[in-house]
């Protein structure tokens, strides 16, 4: 099945259907409404059917109750077979899970009993093979509502999930083994439904043995975390089966050490924990700890996964580890500004990931990632507790790259037509090679600090995200909001360019005498040799790799 997500507005759930391409136009209930329905539906939910519900079509055909009910209470049915279902950061509100369960239940026992006639009304949409697209899609989200903890009814998700393993049987005319080639998502979720019921241990141990023998199951997008919970569960198994030599084999002795699953559950995150999991090798983004990274000798920062790759990147590098050093000789207040700098710029914070794709609006068109940059300005808080709050974004704005040329070149002190080369260089440097993820999106992203007490570094960088990821983000029109964080940003007036394009631009010329000021009069008059005049200062240029493996220029104004 080909997966089609449909990113849209209604409050922070999205609709998914699999097999399916959903209109554009296409919208969930309001939650609202939803909960009106789910609120009046808890009553059937109690009490047992009542035998005299019945209902006819006008020519006498007998509609079936999952029929009916879909029509009594179409925004709780509607919201509960189009919801995505897998996200946790986006899941159906708890309050309303069980009533969605039912509705599902309902919902399948419909499908199955009506009549092409009966489904096209009650759907709206033509019969064909669509009754088993909804089918599968109806079952799938069942079981997963059903295998979440707050419902925990893993023997009916089993039911649900096994008639699905049945049909893909059907179709693909083979056994369930060949179902973890065809729907290797579908054949996991079966085999930890079997595991979690305990409904059939030597079944659940012949599918879970199947998943951790795989030699190729780290190729897929979740094969990671199919072998990991697959040897968790499946020691589980072989130890209810007294297989406990063989289970042995498949517990983590270190997980076990720090009290196993619970320590994963209830483990809070740190700043540094979250740091880690940004650590990536500059050359290929290997991330750990799926691979141990080791420093570079020179710089004692930038990391790498291999030789080879520490190789593949010097020409990129060199120049960076030579910036490195020399922070090490600086006074120890420029050194910390310099090394909380180099920290912020590439941590996983809002304004430096998911607020740029919201800024160049790419759920809604890709392309613009190649063809617009986000600019920040940022202010150092060095007295902030969390690192990740040392600085903040006071100003942001978008520019159509092909506008700005010459003032690019001109804030990053390089010659006519270098700018153009610059930015060339950075996307045939993320361009998909042997190592990186073809779905993956270029975001270039330039950042700098008018304060004056900064030592003035303006750094270029192309960050990336996956298609996939950004199609599961909604995008939210708000998103300046989530730039800092627990502060609001400060709202400029936006910036009107004659004959030139600023689009979502929040810049606004300051009284003060910084970076924007000199940024917007070179903007407006085209006077490039501006910045020179009134900088008055010495410049040096070196080219980097941003963090994570994107390209990144800086530019330090020194004394």
């Amino acid at each position: 099945m080909s997966v089609t997500t449909f990113a849209q507005a209604s409050g922070q759930l999205r609709s998914k259907m699999e097999g399916m391409i959903l209109d554009n136009r296409f919208k969930l209930p309001e939650l609202e409404r939803v909960r009106v329905d789910a609120a009046e539906a808890i009553n059937l939910m109690q009490s047992p059917l009542p035998p005299q519900i019945e209902g006819r079509t006008p020519e006498g055909e007998l509609v079936p109750v999952g029929v009916l009910y879909t029509l009594k209470f179409p925004d709780l049915f509607k919201f509960s077979l189009f919801c995505e279902v897998k996200d946790e950061m986006l899941a159906v509100p708890t309050g309303i899970l069980s009533q969605c369960v039912w509705a599902l239940e309902w919902t399948i026992r419909g499908l199955m009993e009506a009549s092409e006639y009966q489904f096209q009304k009650t759907w709206n949409v033509p019969f064909n093979k669509t009754r088993y697209v909804f089918l599968e899609n109806a079952r799938w989200k069942a079981a997963a509502h059903l295998l979440k903890p707050e419902i925990n009814r893993p023997l009916d998700a089993l039911r649900h999930l096994s008639a699905s393993v049945q049909d893909c049987q059907k179709i693909i005319g083979g056994t369930a083994v060949d179902v973890w080639y065809r729907n290797p998502n579908l054949f996991f979720h079966h085999a930890i439904a079997l595991a979690r019921s305990r409904a059939d241990d030597a079944k659940a141990k012949e599918g879970l043995s199947r998943i951790v023998r795989d030699k190729g199951i780290d190729e897929g997008p979740n094969g990671v975390l199919f072998l990991i919970v697959g040897k968790i569960y499946l020691s589980r198994v072989l130890g209810r089966l007294g297989e406990d030599a063989e289970a042995q084999k498949h517990k983590d002795p270190i997980l076990t050490g720090l009290g196993g699953e619970k320590w994963l559950v209830n483990r809070r995150q740190s700043i540094k924990t979250v740091l880690r999991g940004t650590r990536t090798c500059r050359n290929c983004q290997a991330r750990e700890p799926l691979i141990k990274l080791f420093q570079c000798s020179r710089c004692k920062y930038t990391l790498y996964c291999s030789k080879k790759c520490q190789l593949a990147n010097y020409q990129y590098h060199k120049e960076d580890a030579a910036s490195l050093k020399e922070i090490a000789n600086m006074e120890p207040g420029k050194a910390r500004r310099a090394e909380d700098w180099r920290t912020w710029r590439a941590a996983p914070v809002p304004a430096n990931s998911v607020c740029l794709v919201h800024a160049l609006g790419l759920q809604r068109d890709p392309s613009r990632s190649r063809t617009h940059i986000v600019f920040k300005d940022v202010e150092y808080v060095p007295h902030s507790k969390k690192m990740m709050d040392r600085f903040k974004v006071v100003r942001v704005g978008v520019f159509k790259v092909d506008d700005i040329w010459t003032y690019l070149e001109a804030f990053l002190s390089l010659k006519s037509g270098e700018g153009k080369k610059l930015v060339k260089e950075a996307l045939d440097e993320f361009d998909p090679g042997a190592t990186r993820n073809k779905n993956e999106l270029p975001i270039l992203d330039l950042m700098f600090s008018s304060d004056p007490g900064f030592d003035r570094e303006v750094y270029f960088r192309t960050y990336s995200m996956s298609q996939e990821n950004i199609n599961r983000l909604p995008y939210d029109a708000n998103w300046r909001n989530s730039l800092n964080s627990g502060e609001e940003l400060v709202r400029y007036r936006a910036l009107k360019i004659q004959k030139r394009s600023s689009e979502e631009s929040a810049w606004e010329p300051d009284s003060s005498f910084d970076y924007i000021d000199l940024f917007i009069d070179v903007i407006i008059t085209g006077r490039s040799e501006l910045l020179n005049q009134r900088l008055g200062k010495r410049r040096r240029t070196d080219f980097r790799r941003g963090g994570g493996g994107r390209s990144g220029r800086a530019l330090l104004v020194g004394k």
